[in-house]
């Protein structure tokens, strides 16, 4: 959806028409490529009708970049929109309904893996396979935390779902690692520490005496070539697959701790002490400076009148023509020329 949102950003700036895309909230600016949700839809056309009335220059632009994204997605989504979209829609309100469709099939995505993490259990693969049962919920937990939405206190809820073996070592090593989990607080934590439990487990439960004469026959994953079967109480002969040392599993390494808390600890106060620079076409003129600037060979024009007052470099207009519609033109010619203005910016190099 990141990507989606980008890339639709980078057209409808190219093209000039993004300045439409700017309506009020609360007295307040709200840039809906950024925030598609922030307004209603019946609110998004409200402010379109008033933006078409207005400005002859904001009524063409509202036609091309509802032009520039229906030219933007596949023809099947093309088609799912159509009996949602009113011939008097502008590009916000295009826009609105393309994210609230394509939003919704994510969804329907994302929902599925936090049910894969939350309902899929050990006990619910032939012989208590521990490796297909981490090979099964190991994708959705990284999909679900790339998309930000891994449920509150998932950690031990997937571990409870590890119960069905009968070796002491492997339930005490569960034990063990719910009652640490119990101490994170954040998804975030509880996802990394995940990481580092889920091969822990696998290979103590694969190595635990007895375990091959068990489920070698029933379906549960071979004991590793190499691997030798492991008092779970023995901990001078497990290896940190972290360090590479003996004595601790790899989520009790102290070495991996310390790097983890000192980047965590780095990266927050990277990220407190950095601002976003502003977008040069936001940013006036100094005074005395040109009201005309030409970047890749395109003309932009200082008007101080876009954005509700606070000015933006436009391709299409100047200050002076901001306001008013153009002698002799109605907002049937909107259409057409939107598609002209979309010629002359095609074969200009965009």
């Amino acid at each position: 959806m990141h990507s989606f949102k980008t890339e639709i950003n980078n057209t409808l700036k190219n093209y000039g028409c993004d300045s439409v895309f700017y309506l009020e909230k609360n007295n307040t600016l709200v840039y809906l490529i950024d925030s598609p949700d922030a307004l209603s839809i019946e609110e998004i056309r409200k402010q379109e009708t008033a933006l078409r009335k207005g400005c002859q220059y904001d009524n063409q632009n509202l036609d091309l970049g509802k032009l520039l994204l229906e030219n933007s997605i596949d023809s099947s989504i093309r088609k799912s929109l159509h009996h949602l979209i009113k011939s008097s829609d502008g590009a916000v309100s295009y826009y609105n309904l393309l994210c609230n469709h394509v939003l919704g099939q994510e969804n329907t995505k994302l929902k599925l893996y936090q049910r894969i993490i939350l309902e899929t259990k050990l006990s619910d693969f032939p012989g208590l396979n521990v490796t297909l049962y981490h090979e099964k919920i190991t994708p959705a937990l990284h999909a679900a935390n790339n998309a930000n939405v891994l449920p509150i206190t998932f950690g031990c809820k997937l571990l409870a779902n590890h119960g069905g073996p009968s070796g002491p070592g492997f339930n005490s090593l569960v034990s063990a690692y719910t009652a640490k989990m119990h101490t994170l607080h954040t998804t975030e934590q509880q996802y990394k520490e995940t990481l580092l439990q889920l091969p822990v487990l696998e290979q103590v439960y694969r190595n635990s005496e007895g375990w091959e004469a068990t489920h070698k026959n029933k379906g549960g994953a071979y004991v590793a070539e190499g691997l030798q079967p492991t008092a779970a109480s023995d901990m001078s002969r497990v290896k940190c697959y972290g360090c590479n040392q003996m004595g601790h599993y790899r989520s009790d390494c102290p070495q991996e701790q310390n790097t983890s808390s000192s980047s965590a600890e780095s990266s927050k106060k990277k990220k407190k002490n950095t601002k976003p620079a502003p977008k040069w076409r936001d940013v006036a003129p100094a005074s005395g400076s040109p009201k005309t600037v030409t970047k890749n060979d395109t003309i932009y024009n200082w008007c101080t009148k876009c954005k509700k007052g606070k000015g933006h470099w436009s391709i299409n207009h100047t200050s002076d023509t901001h306001t008013g519609r153009i002698p002799g033109t109605t907002t049937s010619d909107a259409t057409p020329a939107a598609a002209s203005t979309l010629m002359e910016l095609s074969e200009g190099g965009f």
